[in-house]
């Protein structure tokens, strides 16, 4: 199965909350951001800017170019706890759906997590 480990480093293992569960990948996620944004490896791009150069047949990059924006653990905690208890974003582990952040689930080392975005299309 495809997913992210989970760290059996985590409090209370092998039982744990989603929620604790959600909180580990999402402060790895932040600290890989955080690290990006330090490297210079990101590019953060103004869309209508960009929009309205392809339209024009010319487009440069360089030191117009915006920094990423911050993120700040706390806000990006909250918004992703909404996304799941919301339904905008399914959180599995292993195969169970995660219906609850205050959820607790057995692990193994063998475990994954898998977090799928959900969005409407255009035209269904």
């Amino acid at each position: 199965m495809s997913g992210k480990s989970i760290l059996n480093t985590l409090p209370g293992w092998p039982v744990l909350t989603a929620g604790a569960i959600l909180r580990d990948n999402l402060e790895a996620e932040v600290r890989c951001y955080h690290r990006g944004q330090q490297s210079g490896e990101f590019v953060w791009l103004d869309l209508p800017e960009l929009r309205e150069a392809v339209k024009g047949g010319e487009v440069r990059f360089g030191s117009r170019d915006l920094p990423p924006p911050k993120v700040e653990l706390a806000v990006a905690s909250r918004a992703a706890a909404e996304a799941v208890k919301d339904g905008a974003v399914l959180m599995f582990v292993d195969d169970h759906l995660i219906k609850d952040l205050d959820e607790t689930v057995e692990v193994s080392d063998e475990s994954r997590v898998r977090f799928l975005r959900i969005f409407a299309q255009r035209g269904m």
